[in-house]
């Protein structure tokens, strides 16, 4: 009778601990959502510039203006180019980051890194190279206004989708990586491949590259 007595409690006591873990994680998943909520994007009262990506914030969260050497959170402004150019550059997008206009560039070099877990814009151009590389996960979608000049690392992988309103050029020490069934990449117009295309298949299959017109392989002949 004593040993079902100390069995009842402990199973009253990991039900506990269960209701508890549980009641942890919804409050971290709101407190997750309350703080994307909590980042302000400024509008900016200059016309647009080169801003670089400078590491200040208490976080590395693309929707933190701390992050930016600017008073505003660049890509507001049309014509802003925007730069992560050093090994210390580590950027996140946790938040959605879908506000960027249509004229804006982004440009990665020199090691700088970005994890990609939510939707994201930029607004015409994405550019990686010196080994610079991004990787891309979840339900994401990253879509690129015009042009993707990669001559570095670009990995792709879960439900994640990669949309280039133009064309995606693969430079030659460019790799782009679709890893499993799920993920996905979408050229409007070109592929050109100078560097690595790698599909690593899943249980079910490898991904989906799909592009509207022109797929390129190796240097094109001069006429």
């Amino acid at each position: 009778m004593l040993r079902l007595c100390f069995l009842i409690v402990a199973l009253s006591n990991l039900v506990r601990i269960a209701v508890a873990s549980k009641s942890i994680d919804q409050s971290a998943r709101q407190r997750h959502v309350l703080s994307c909520d909590s980042y302000d994007i400024k509008f900016p009262i200059t016309t647009g510039t080169v801003i670089f990506w400078n590491n200040v914030g208490d976080d590395k969260e693309w929707v933190n203006v701390d992050n930016w050497r600017s008073d505003y959170l660049p890509g507001v402004h049309k014509y802003n180019r925007l730069v992560m150019a050093g090994a210390n550059d580590k950027a996140s997008v946790h938040c959605p980051a879908t506000y960027m206009k249509a004229g804006v560039d982004l440009e990665m070099r020199t090691k700088a890194t970005m994890d990609v877990r939510a939707d994201l814009n930029i607004g015409k151009k994405l550019v990686l190279k010196s080994d610079s590389a991004v990787t891309q996960s979840s339900q994401s979608t990253v879509s690129v206004g015009e042009t993707m000049s990669l001559n570095a690392l670009y990995d792709i992988s879960d439900q994640a989708k990669l949309v280039v309103g133009s064309s995606v050029n693969i430079l030659a020490k460019g790799k782009l990586g679709i890893h499993g069934e799920g993920a996905s990449v979408s050229a409007g117009d070109d592929l050109s491949i100078l560097g690595t295309l790698n599909f690593r298949l899943g249980p079910n299959g490898a991904g989906i590259f799909n592009v509207n017109k022109t797929f390129n392989v190796g240097e094109k002949k001069k006429k």
